[in-house]
């Protein structure tokens, strides 16, 4: 499958206002944007892999949806220890009837659980992950996973398409695995755009500003 053709498919989905191979001058603004948020509400340390996740495979595209589209149904957000225990993570649609018959966990938020038997002494991260993007009619061998950036990116990515509205959400999606087409770029975004590992301080978006998503702050 060609990237054209994965493009008309990702377009023909319900509640797709857009899908097109992200501009380079855009990667680097949203990457740039990202990795300066480092820090959520109260201190915590924020690391941001979903995005860098996508960045580094051989496709990039820019997707703006409503809430019609169909987000995949995975953890994203996940508080881990410094022994990679997690010990806290956003909440799926699917996992909402299990976790809320729990009695050993807390709700933070009506999208988020922590697990206070699993908390000791240890310091903690918000680790930022991306999801698996999968479509129907897509061979096999297309690898693509879906991340979902902070408002401020995403309030970027709006503008530069000039979509507006309070249903609209901006996903980065890498994809491994297309047959580039004739004018598509020969060669993977991260090879030619420099894609930040940390906090650059870049724009100074709001510490809170990753987290909106779960209801952890407001949006």
């Amino acid at each position: 499958m060609r990237v054209g053709e994965y493009l008309e498919v990702l377009r023909g989905r319900d509640g797709v206002i857009m899908a097109d191979v992200m501009p380079r001058d855009l990667v680097q603004e949203v990457a740039e944007m990202e990795a300066s948020i480092d820090m959520v509400s109260g201190g915590m340390r924020l690391e941001n892999m979903g995005l860098f996740q996508c960045l580094h495979r051989e496709e990039v595209i820019v997707l703006i949806s409503d809430r019609v589209f169909e987000r995949p149904d995975e953890i994203t957000m996940r508080m881990v220890d410094t022994e990679g225990v997690v010990i806290g993570h956003d909440v799926p649609e699917s996992m909402r009837g299990e976790l809320s018959k729990r009695s050993d966990l807390i709700w933070m938020s009506d999208g988020f659980v922590l697990f206070p038997e699993l908390i000791g002494n240890r310091d903690a991260k918000m680790v930022m992950g991306c999801s698996t993007l999968r479509i129907e009619g897509i061979p096999e061998g297309v690898d693509a996973r879906m991340f979902y950036p902070s408002m401020s990116s995403a309030e970027l990515i709006n503008r530069r398409y000039g979509v507006e509205g309070p249903d609209i959400s901006a996903a980065v999606i890498g994809v491994d695995g297309l047959e580039p087409s004739v004018d598509d770029r020969s060669v993977p975004v991260a090879d030619v755009v420099e894609v930040p590992c940390g906090g650059g301080r870049h724009g100074e978006p709001s510490p809170e500003d990753a987290l909106y998503r779960c209801d952890l702050v407001g949006e």
